[in-house]
C-alpha cells in the first residue's frame, strides 16, 4: 500500500508545472527549464499496532452486577463485575407463546438457551423454560441462581420474528 501511495503521489507531482525557483538554493536544487527533478522518497510513518484489549469482568463496561437486572441480545455475552462469571444468550429453540393480539386456550412458553462459564468451570449450555403465564423462571448453575424475567419481543400474529432480547437477574445461591 505505501508503494502504491508513493507512486500515485509521484505521478500527480510529475504532472504539475514546475514551481518557481526558491530564493534559498541550499534547500532546493536548481532545476533546468524543461526537466523534471528526481523526487526523493521519504518513508511514511507507520503505526505499530497494539494488541487488542482483553476485557476483564471488573473493567468491562458492558458487564452486569450480581443481583441486578440486565438485558442480553441474541449472541451477546456479558461478564459479572467482580466475578469470574460469563453468560451468553445463545438461542431461542422454542417460542410457542400465544400472540398478544389473539385469544388462546393456553398461554404457551418460550425456551431460552444460555451459555454459562467461569474461570473454574468450562462453558455449559443451560436451558430455561419460561411459561407465558408466569412472572419469571429460574434455574441454578454451580453457585448461581439464574432468573429469566422476560423474553422480548412478545409475539404478534402478523409480525415477523425479530431479534430476541432476554432480561435476566443472576445472584449467588
Amino acid at each position: 500500500m505505501p508503494k502504491l501511495y508513493l507512486l500515485l503521489c509521484l505521478s500527480l507531482w510529475a504532472c504539475q508545472p514546475p514551481a518557481p525557483a526558491s530564493p534559498s538554493p541550499s534547500n532546493n536544487p536548481t532545476v533546468s527549464p524543461g526537466t523534471v527533478p528526481t523526487p526523493t522518497a521519504t518513508p511514511l510513518p507507520t503505526a505499530t499496532p497494539s494488541p487488542p484489549a482483553i476485557p476483564t469482568p471488573s473493567s468491562d463496561p458492558a458487564g452486569f452486577a450480581l443481583g441486578e437486572t440486565f438485558s442480553l441480545k441474541l449472541n451477546q455475552e456479558k461478564a459479572a463485575a467482580a466475578e469470574t462469571l460469563n453468560v451468553k444468550f445463545l438461542a431461542v429453540p422454542e417460542d410457542s407463546r400465544c400472540p398478544s393480539d389473539v385469544t388462546c386456550v393456553w398461554a404457551g412458553q418460550v425456551k431460552v438457551t444460555l451459555s454459562m462459564s467461569t474461570k473454574q468451570h468450562a462453558a455449559e449450555d443451560k436451558e430455561i423454560l419460561f411459561s407465558g403465564a408466569s412472572e419469571s423462571a429460574e434455574i441454578s448453575w454451580k453457585e448461581y441462581k439464574i432468573e429469566l424475567l422476560a423474553v422480548d419481543p412478545y409475539p404478534k400474529s402478523q409480525s415477523a420474528k425479530s431479534e430476541y432480547v432476554v432480561k435476566l437477574r443472576i445472584s449467588r445461591l
